[in-house]
This record gives structure tokens, sequence and C-alpha cells, in this order.
């Protein structure tokens, strides 16, 4: 027998749709790739713990963004 809350966790899972998957990776990466290639003079002062967490940090908040645009995108619908 299934709990019944690992049920409904794979259904809301099955709600994000591949592009929207996709599109956060890649977002992910390139911001990783901007805020540790393209702009590192900016941080030099900062401590290395805290630049670590500030560039996960954001690269998660902005793959979390394109993740939930796409669980809404499919949603909505279903919900009227």
């Amino acid at each position: 027998m299934h709990d019944p809350q690992s049920i409904t966790i794979n259904d809301d899972e099955r709600m994000i749709p591949v592009w929207s998957i996709v599109v956060a990776s890649l977002a992910f990466l390139l911001v990783e790739y901007y805020l540790w290639v393209v702009m590192p003079a900016q941080h030099h002062h900062a401590p290395i713990g805290f630049r670590v967490y500030f560039n996960i940090s954001w690269g998660v908040l902005v793959a979390l963004y394109f993740l939930m645009v796409g669980y809404v995108s499919k949603d909505a619908p279903r919900r009227r």
C-alpha cells in the first residue's frame, strides 16, 4: 500500500513539464557562469564562503522561478 503523501508528491512532480526543467537547468548554469566567470572581479573583497552561498542561492532562485512558471502553466488549465 502506498503512502498517500508520496502519491501526491509524485502527481505534483509530473505537473512540471520537461521544457521547464530544461530551461531551469540552463538558467542555473548560466547564472553560475555569469557570477563565477563573467563577474568575479566585483566579488574580490568577499570571502569565498559568502561567494559560494550568494552564487548558488541566486542560481537556485532563478531555477525555481522557471520551475514554478512551468508548474503553473500546466496546472492552470486543470483548475480553470
